[in-house]
């Protein structure tokens, strides 16, 4: 909820209000002076929606709200250059087939936090962890292979895995939640993919290997004690 930011040793109280202040200051700053078009209300309702959501059309997004498509392409495109939001493409996506979800993660799960503590909308809290995990296992990714561009996607098709990281023509599928998990998401997209090395449940599940299957249970602690990036 805030351990990615350097101010997570102050009290609840003080985390929240600076969480608060830090994202409407990079709003305010850094996404309006490039974006005219649309007012703070708006943005923060787009990013309140994000954080709601698993996966988003644009198009079928800006209708919703009311507002050109464009205006919200570019709207997403300057909330990722501000470092706020990144967009994950879904799984063999190509120009035909941009109709699919897209799916957006917070670059520092705390970002999304921020609505939760705000609004307390996610009826439940164990589905809200999972969506915080999710931000955070995109980070630790993004760090991981720093150096090397990987090409990250997720399987957008239900039942499918949270996301997909490949390099150099390989590919591992993860799957991430706060609570019990089968293997049935990873094992689901891994037969779509050529090449894939193997695949990684995190969850409260115990540690184990299914060598039959080629996957990796790791519990949810051992994940959040790499502190290493």
């Amino acid at each position: 909820m805030y351990g990615t930011m350097p101010f997570s040793l102050h009290t609840i109280e003080q985390k929240n209000v600076k969480m608060i202040e830090t994202l409407q200051r990079t709003v305010e700053k850094d996404v309006t002076t490039q974006i005219k078009f649309l007012e703070l209300l708006t943005i923060f309702q787009v990013l309140e929606i994000i954080a709601n959501s698993d996966g988003l059309v644009v198009g079928k997004l800006a209708n919703r709200m009311g507002v050109k498509e464009r205006h919200l392409k570019n709207l997403l495109t300057v909330l990722e250059k501000t470092g706020i939001i990144w967009r994950i493409y879904p799984l063999g996506s190509t120009m035909k087939q941009i109709v699919k979800p897209s799916k957006y993660l917070f670059k520092s799960s705390a970002f999304r936090n921020v609505y939760f503590t705000l609004y307390k909308n996610i009826t439940n809290f164990d589905i809200y962890k999972g969506k915080l995990l999710e931000d955070f296992l995109g980070l630790a990714m993004k760090h991981i292979f720093e150096l090397k561009n990987p090409l990250i996607t997720y399987d957008s098709e239900k039942g499918g895995a949270d996301m997909i990281v490949t390099l150099d023509k390989r590919s591992i599928v993860f799957e991430i939640g706060y609570g019990y998990k089968s293997l049935k998401q990873v094992e689901k997209t891994m037969k779509k993919i050529r090449n894939v090395t193997y695949g990684i449940v995190i969850s409260q599940n115990q540690l184990s290997m299914n060598t039959e299957k080629n996957i990796l249970i790791l519990p949810v602690k051992y994940m959040l004690s790499f502190s290493a990036f």
